[in-house]
């Protein structure tokens, strides 16, 4: 009987492709064609131009796991890794335990391409066919379903199913294939706290071999006809600044499922070109809440992984008569000998006199020196210096320090949250500057601090509305933005005068619905005074330009050069973020040509009639998505604790999708006042806030005391709206209407 046993056991490890785990690490990813991955619904790429240095959302995954030589990477890497992660927004800290941790074998088990009757021959799997399990079934436990590399048997019971429907994703996306080769677009992902779940093909015996934290890179038998292997992975971070021993920097940090003895701790660091030139499939959960929204600096509470109990010591127990023990029966005691007791004289004891103790001046004991308050300049200096989309200055201020000035909406809420550890000490009055202006300075901040070119949008209807101003933080800081307001219908030019230094022009027109255009380019001559001036779709112009949908905040970038300074014109209406990605890339060998390059943007706002207000519209939300897997956050961040309050009783009608902002107070702090030109209103979609304040003041009014607002138009879907103002301290406050509409 031992011998059968012995025998079998010889079998099983002679098998090929069933070496032990320190033999033969295990794959398994089936790729899929390029026509069926084109099929899979698209991510919506997230605005490159303001991006963090680096990102690492390690500390909310479990500790990387083995495997071993089963072809189970797809149920590792979407289940194991991706789906637990997500588990941790309700844990509020790194699952840990097994009944934690969502198990890789639930989902490979319904999902091999090959499911042996015997369990032992298993196929691999497809991502597609691995995340259609977790969004059509959902995840269980490894506590609840063990996972062992030498079957892939049984397949998920109707009790497992049952379990497994709590763990359910709403959805999954695929970074689309014109992205996949972009390192931005995971980072876009990243930064906002969605790890991204990879299907490489890859040389498997050169990746074997990495070990340690250094940064992998492509080698001579890295691609081609080496590169047999498929395997799944996630993208869990990226740091700009890692550099490999090649010189490439910029790095991805990859967890893997080769247990903790494979890489640094079973993670690697592989180049952006690298992991961008392997990767085959990528994708990231639709729905899902994450513990970690590093862009924003937004985390998930913190709970305590194991429960607390804290002993308080006793109070003193009173003293209480102690009731005698009973007694043998009599019959076992002697009779007590009776004692005549002898009459005692008790005199009272003289008592000693006590001593004065020699008089003395005892001095008070000194006061305790005031705490030290460290100097906070060097730390927010950097910061400072940091900001990528405007400007920060830094000032004393009260016992503190004051940082005002512009950005984007996004940066400016995340120098937020770097600097709200210091409480009072540091106030943030910052403009958030809306899209795509503030975008684009992210990339041309030199160019357009640089000056040099005059420009302006002008409404040529004849009862044009009048441009609205920019928000002035401080009163010795001028107006950052002039917004020009165009309606449905109304014939715009726009105008520019640039300097003999740049005397070649290209003139963009981002549109609200994320599309880019270039409408001309050119070197501009000198007219009759010597100067080098311009008009577009005014009266002596061949190109005319109207105002039409997609209506929303939209931009003019004019960039002014001694030649071209993209290698040739874009074709129109390309994808926004194609678009950023192609100006970075292509602004980048121009400065190098031409350092002098100058740049200007201008802010347009396109309205619809006012019969048809809309918050947000159709075509917005189809660009941009409404940001819905946050909708249910419960963690942000509702301003200053010691600033002015937003009451929010706006109301919603679902019959006629009309959102009324009437009667919202704002209540200021003691000793503050309210400054209504501080308001912002903010519409989260799937890439960021988007400012709607121009759109919602044409309906209404703004005093000190509060907003009062005519009824506006949502499409379906859930909303998120953000109402932000400040007080004459600089101090913010913050509030949010969450809405489901057309439900």
């Amino acid at each position: 009987m031992v011998r059968g046993i012995n025998i079998l056991v010889l079998a099983l490890v002679s098998v090929p492709g069933l070496a032990l785990a320190s033999e033969d690490t295990g794959t398994g990813y089936i790729p899929l064609s390029a026509d069926d991955y084109a099929k899979q619904p698209a991510s919506v790429r997230a605005r490159s131009a303001v991006l963090l240095s680096r990102v690492d959302l390690s500390p909310y995954f479990p500790a990387p796991g083995d495997q071993s030589f089963q072809g189970s990477c797809t149920g590792w890497a979407v289940s194991y890794a991706a789906r637990s992660y997500y588990l941790a927004t309700e844990l509020g800290y790194k699952p840990a335990s097994p009944s934690q941790i969502a198990s890789p074998a639930f989902v490979f088990n319904a999902s091999t391409s090959k499911p042996d009757p015997k369990g032992v021959f298993c196929g691999g799997a497809t991502l597609v066919d691995a995340l259609g399990v977790v969004v059509n079934k959902g995840a269980i436990s490894l506590a609840q379903f063990p996972y062992s590399p030498t079957t892939c048997m049984p397949a998920p019971g109707p009790d497992h199913l049952a379990a497994a429907s709590a763990w359910k994703v709403p959805g999954y996306e695929a970074i689309p294939a014109g992205s996949i080769r972009n390192a931005d677009a995971y980072k876009e992902m990243l930064e906002r706290g969605k790890p991204i779940v990879i299907g490489v093909r890859f040389n498997t015996s050169e990746w074997k071999t990495i070990s340690g934290a250094g940064v992998f890179t492509l080698g001579v038998n890295s691609t081609g006809a080496a590169a047999k292997g498929g395997h799944a992975m996630v993208i869990v971070g990226y740091d700009d600044d890692k550099v490999a021993a090649n010189g490439e920097r910029g790095a991805f940090r990859l967890m893997n499922s080769w247990g903790q003895g494979w890489g640094d701790r079973g993670y690697a660091w592989v180049s952006y070109e690298a992991l961008t030139t392997l990767i085959a499939e990528a994708y990231v959960f639709k729905g899902a809440l994450p513990p970690m929204i590093p862009r924003d600096g937004v985390y998930a509470p913190v709970k305590a992984t194991t429960p607390i109990t804290i002993t308080a010591p006793s109070p003193a127990v009173p003293a209480q008569a102690v009731p005698s023990q009973a007694l043998p029966p009599q019959s076992f005691l002697a009779k007590p000998t009776p004692v005549t007791p002898r009459p005692v004289e008790i005199k009272p004891a003289q008592p000693k006199p006590i001593p004065k103790p020699p008089l003395q001046t005892v001095a008070p004991p000194p006061p305790p020196p005031p705490p030290v308050q460290k100097d906070l300049s060097p730390e927010l200096t950097a910061m400072a210096r940091g900001f990528k989309t405007g400007e920060v200055k830094v000032v004393p201020a009260d016992g503190g320090w004051r940082m005002t000035g512009y950005g984007c909406v996004d940066e400016v809420q995340y120098l937020r949250a770097r600097t709200s550890p210091y409480g009072d000490r540091v106030s943030v009055v910052m403009e958030e500057t809306p899209w795509p202006a503030c975008e684009i300075r992210g990339i041309l901040k030199d160019a357009v601090n640089r000056g040099g070119v005059a420009a302006q949008v002008v409404n040529l209807a004849p009862d044009a509305p009048p441009s609205a101003r920019g928000v002035q933080i401080t009163e010795e800081d001028a107006p950052v933005t002039t917004t020009a307001i165009l309606r449905n219908g109304d014939r715009f030019a726009i105008e520019a005068e640039v300097q003999d230094q740049a005397p070649y022009v290209q003139i963009f027109y981002l549109q609200a619905d994320q599309s880019a255009k270039e409408i001309w380019r050119g070197e501009i001559k000198p007219d009759g005074d010597g100067r080098r001036r311009l008009s577009i779709g005014g009266a002596n112009s061949k190109i005319k330009l109207t105002a039409s949908r997609p209506y929303g905040t939209e931009a003019v970038l004019i960039l002014a050069g001694k030649s071209a300074m993209t290698p040739k014109t874009m074709p129109k209406n390309t994808s926004e973020a194609g678009f950023m990605d192609r100006l970075r890339s292509d602004l980048g060998a121009a400065v190098r040509a031409d350092p002098g390059i100058r740049a200007q943007i201008v802010q347009v706002e396109v309205r619809d009639t006012p019969t048809t207000a809309w918050l947000i519209t159709e075509e917005e939300l189809r660009a941009f998505g409404s940001g819905e897997p946050e909708w249910r956050l419960p963690f942000y961040a509702a301003g200053d604790s010691w600033g002015p309050k937003v009451v929010l009783p706006g109301t919603y009608d679902s019959k006629t999708g009309h959102l009324t902002l009437a009667n919202i107070t704002f209540k200021p702090a003691s000793g503050a006042r309210i400054r209504p030109e501080t308001l912002r209103i903010e519409y989260r979609t799937a890439v960021g806030w988007r400012d709607l304040t121009d759109r919602v003041l044409a309906q209404g009014k703004v005093t000190a005391t509060g907003l009062n607002v005519n009824p506006m138009i949502m499409p379906k879907g859930n909303h998120r709206i953000r109402i932000t103002i400040m007080d004459d301290k600089g101090r913010v406050g913050i509030n949010e209407l969450r809405i489901k509409s057309g439900v």
